[in-house]
């Protein structure tokens, strides 16, 4: 499949406006240090609070990179029944969304998230805000939220949030029948514990000096690596440096079909390497889409051009990587289940960044001075 996620002059479809915050700011201003708070014998030790009463909690949203649901409607969904799997090992934001009763008395509470691991270890998390209209779940701010780290997200994870009196308030305030989720006892979290390491080779390929260099600096290759873990479902982007190639032709299609399959099999690499083909100077991606066989071997390859010299094209290479694991575009694939908008897949929800920096967004982001932490999930 070749690349069209470009105008014909180079210029990016990149209309779509991200949801951020007022500052742009993505760090919650709740307690969430994830310390663990265990006693001796490893099970939680969650602080003696009062429900709060008056507000109900609706949902409880993950994102790794992207929106999706692991409880609605005040019931947690099952696993096999979400949108997106919970992928261990990966850092994950998750937040409340509530409801307010007609009586609610506005007021400062505390939202707790408790994570319970297959040992009876326990991570707690905890958030406090002044409540006082209901959550605006397009701003990180607008509602109880929780940054967790990697080490809390693992496979026979179970969790349970609630919504509490700030410690010393006894009364309770209407009906708290609906503040904890679940409402008795622990809901799986469901994560994946299987390991998802993406390997990748970067070959740069010289053209001749009209061509130019690829650029591969510290900077360029930082910024690429937060780019590929912000976009793919894994727990580790592993990132090698090849020697430099000499290409006949400088033509993406030529490299991905032909040079790297051949570089590949003389290096006898491991099947799940990817070959990236670095091309200098303006021009396309050409990708080999693999859909199992024979070819799954050797031909995981695929190439493109760095673009207007900006070092390596993030989003191009996430493009053809995307090819290689057999992923069609979404406009001409029938089955996508969304509308999409010209060259980008539609998605209705906020995406997050996990790592701050270069952060994915519809079109072309390298032509973008971004670096906000939240992302257009397109």
């Amino acid at each position: 499949c070749s690349d069209g996620g470009h105008d014909g002059d180079g210029d990016a479809d990149a209309d779509a406006d991200s949801e951020v915050d007022g500052d742009g700011d993505a760090d919650s201003d709740g307690d969430a240090d994830g310390d663990a708070a265990v006693d001796a014998d490893g099970d939680q030790a969650l602080p003696d609070r009062v429900l709060a009463g008056g507000i109900s909690i609706v949902r409880l949203v993950g994102n790794q990179a992207v929106d999706f649901d692991i409880a609605a409607e005040g019931t947690p969904i099952a696993a096999g029944d979400r949108t997106l799997p919970v992928i261990g090992g990966r850092e994950m934001l998750l937040r409340l969304e509530y409801q307010l009763d007609g009586d609610f008395s506005p007021r400062e509470l505390e939202a707790f998230l408790v994570l319970t691991q297959s040992d009876g270890s326990a991570n707690v998390f905890s958030d406090q805000r002044n409540v006082t209209e209901a959550p605006r779940m397009d701003r990180l701010d607008g509602t109880f939220s929780w940054f967790v780290g990697a080490d809390s997200i693992l496979a026979g994870t179970s969790y349970h949030v609630e919504i509490v009196e700030l410690d010393g308030v006894e009364e309770t305030f209407g009906d708290a029948s609906r503040s904890r989720l679940p409402a008795e006892g622990e809901a799986p979290l469901g994560a994946w514990g299987d390991p998802m390491v993406l390997d990748l080779m970067l070959v740069p390929f010289d053209c001749g000096p009209a061509w130019g260099e690829v650029d591969l600096s510290e900077e360029a290759l930082s910024d690429f690596e937060t780019y590929i873990y912000n976009t793919y479902p894994v727990q580790e982007v592993n990132i090698a440096v090849h020697e430099v190639v000499t290409s006949s032709s400088c033509n993406e299609f030529d490299v991905a079909e032909y040079d790297l399959p051949a570089l590949r099999e003389a290096e006898d690499a491991a099947p799940y390497v990817y070959y990236g083909g670095l091309l200098p100077g303006d021009g396309g991606g050409y990708s080999i889409a693999l859909d199992g066989g024979d070819q799954m071997s050797y031909r995981r390859t695929f190439a493109l051009h760095m673009w207007r010299y900006y070092g390596i094209t993030s989003d191009l290479f996430a493009h053809e990587l995307g090819h290689n694991h057999g992923r069609p575009h979404t406009f001409e694939d029938e089955d996508y289940p969304h509308e999409n908008g010209g060259y980008c897949g539609a998605r209705g929800l906020p995406g997050h960044g996990l790592r701050s920096g270069m952060m994915p967004q519809c079109g072309f982001s390298n032509d973008q001075e971004i670096g906000i932490p939240w992302i257009d999930p397109h």
